[in-house]
């Protein structure tokens, strides 16, 4: 696969992105045959034609990786059908995860025994003491055995003492050493027990992966909705996404000047993601306080291929520039967004309950649970909604193929379950699927009479009011309006793990709140982002 590079009169090569386009939309002639339509690379254009103050010539080439130069851009080589580049992204991948396996030499750790000559003699004398106690059962060699025995336990908790002292000096933050100290003790993933289920217990590794995989499988599944009548949209969104997938965008690149832009955005021919990429190995993780020996208590983390993370990193970057630049994101979103945190929601919450209190008011909350909600996102519904956003064009289709046609396989040790397709949802480890779901939930509605908080998934809705009655009246209005949203798009609340709270000095409380149908019980105590809300707060 060759690599487009651009020279200008000072000698230096920078990348030039125009590979999408041919020569004609730029105003670049072929220096080798002259035309303007055949070629897409190796390049002429003098930029002086586009700024007077600039005087400047660039010339374009294509390397390969055997050659310096093509005889011509015009070559055949260049109008590669685009499973070709699919192929190629494939046969990229797997050479540098070639190329770093054997370039890696695995470590040989020195396992010999350097225990100091005091402590070699303690154990020469234990041996020596309980071998002669055996042969003659006097009891004066075991009270010898028992007292070298002691002695050695002493030198070896003082030793182990010293060796510890000495690497806990000798950690620093310049090699790394602190941090992968701090990790060693912080993240040792505990051993999966044997798992219980319908036909028996799951007690090989490979067992507990499949049983575990297939359990998984049905998180990745849409959402049924509570009401029918929100079917007829589907129609709607599935044709909108198609049409948008088949048809070619009407865009045209404007000029920009070399010394403000160096590189051109260039769209990926085949706006699709390679099949490796979306190949997710599962490394299953135990809910805190879930029975560990029950295959629904473990949390789905994907380990993804890391070439297809580095492309990540760079549809995030240019995604998160164009939703700061158009100011897309709801303001009442905390989660994953620059300069926020936690803190934030948290804080709004406390500030208004404080200020009720002050003004002889009461404050009611509730906090729902959104179930699953990254396993289960509806993949047509993000894409209508990129869609709605105008998020560019090349940024959809990546999008839309990267998040289709996934699998994954759970990883137990070294044993790999069957593998599994996935029909819906975010991976829980890729680094687009937090930003992509506060956009699918982005247009969640306001209500005037309630204020709402979000931090990614965890969403909270609280008013203030003197009348018990008028702050039950406005959560149920706005708890409808969130219903009809979340059915709308596939989004289930778990209203069982759904809590209601008042803050108030009266000694009654409010009318109750309903979703669903379904009656939120007031609790004395609430926990949001970690932290436990009661009545007295």
């Amino acid at each position: 696969m060759g690599s487009l590079v651009v020279r200008g009169s000072e000698g230096r090569g920078s990348m030039l992105d125009v590979t999408k386009y041919p020569p004609s939309a730029h105003g670049f002639t072929c220096r080798n045959c002259g035309g303007e339509d055949r070629g897409r690379v190796a390049i002429y254009r003098p930029f002086g034609e586009v700024s007077l103050s600039l005087n400047r010539t660039v010339t374009c080439m294509v390397l390969k990786a055997n050659d310096r130069r093509t005889s011509c851009p015009c070559h055949d080589e260049f109008r590669r059908p685009r499973s070709d580049y699919v192929r190629q992204i494939t046969e990229f991948t797997e050479a540098v995860t070639d190329t770093h396996s054997h370039a890696s030499r695995p470590i040989e750790t020195d396992r010999k025994n350097f225990t100091p000559n005091n402590i070699n003699q303690l154990i020469k004398i234990k041996n020596y003491f309980r071998k002669r106690y055996h042969q003659t059962l006097n009891p004066i060699f075991k009270s010898h055995y028992n007292r070298a025995q002691s002695d050695l336990k002493k030198e070896l908790t003082k030793y182990n003492d010293i060796i510890w002292q000495k690497r806990l000096e000798a950690l620093n933050t310049a090699d790394n050493s602190l941090c992968r100290t701090r990790k060693f003790f912080k993240n040792k993933r505990p051993k999966i027990p044997p798992l219980n289920c319908a036909t028996g217990t799951a007690v090989t590794d490979q067992q507990k992966a499949n049983l575990l995989a297939t359990n998984i499988k049905n998180n990745f599944v849409e959402n049924d909705r509570e009401d029918d009548n929100c079917n007829q949209n589907d129609e709607l969104i599935n044709t909108t996404v198609n049409n948008f997938l088949s048809t070619p965008p009407n865009s045209f690149i404007e000029f920009a000047l070399p010394d403000e832009i160096i590189h051109y955005i260039k769209h990926v021919n085949a706006k699709k993601a390679p099949d490796n990429w979306k190949e997710a190995i599962i490394f299953p993780i135990n809910k805190p306080g879930k029975d560990p020996h029950l295959a629904s208590s473990y949390r789905p983390i994907s380990l993804l291929s890391t070439i297809g993370k580095l492309t990540e990193s760079i549809i995030l970057h240019r995604l998160k520039n164009f939703i700061n630049e158009n100011n897309i994101l709801n303001p009442n979103q905390y989660g994953f967004t620059n300069k926020l945190s936690n803190l934030h929601p948290l804080l709004r919450i406390t500030e208004n309950i404080s200020e009720g209190f002050q003004k002889k008011k009461s404050t009611g909350a509730v906090f729902l649970d959104i179930q699953k909600a990254f396993d289960r996102v509806w993949i047509n519904g993000l894409t209508f909604k990129l869609i709605t956003f105008k998020i560019p064009y090349p940024l959809i289709h990546l999008i839309h193929s990267y998040l289709t046609n996934c699998s994954f396989r759970i990883r137990i040790n070294e044993t790999l379950s069957n593998e599994h397709s996935v029909s819906a949802g975010c991976p829980q480890g890729s680094l687009l699927g937090p930003l992509l779901f506060n956009l699918y939930i982005n247009d969640i509605p306001d209500y005037s009479l309630t204020k709402i908080n979000l931090y990614a998934d965890d969403t909270a809705i609280h008013a203030t009011y003197k009348k018990l009655e008028t702050i039950s009246f406005a959560l149920n209005k706005h708890l409808l309006l969130l219903q009809n949203f979340y059915d709308k798009w596939k989004i289930s609340i778990n209203v069982e793990k759904s809590t209601a709270i008042i803050f108030t000095k009266k000694q009654s409380l409010p009318p109750p709140v309903f979703m669903y149908n379904k009656q939120i019980p007031w609790f004395q105590e609430a926990k949001y982002l970690g932290i436990i809300f009661d009545t007295h707060t």
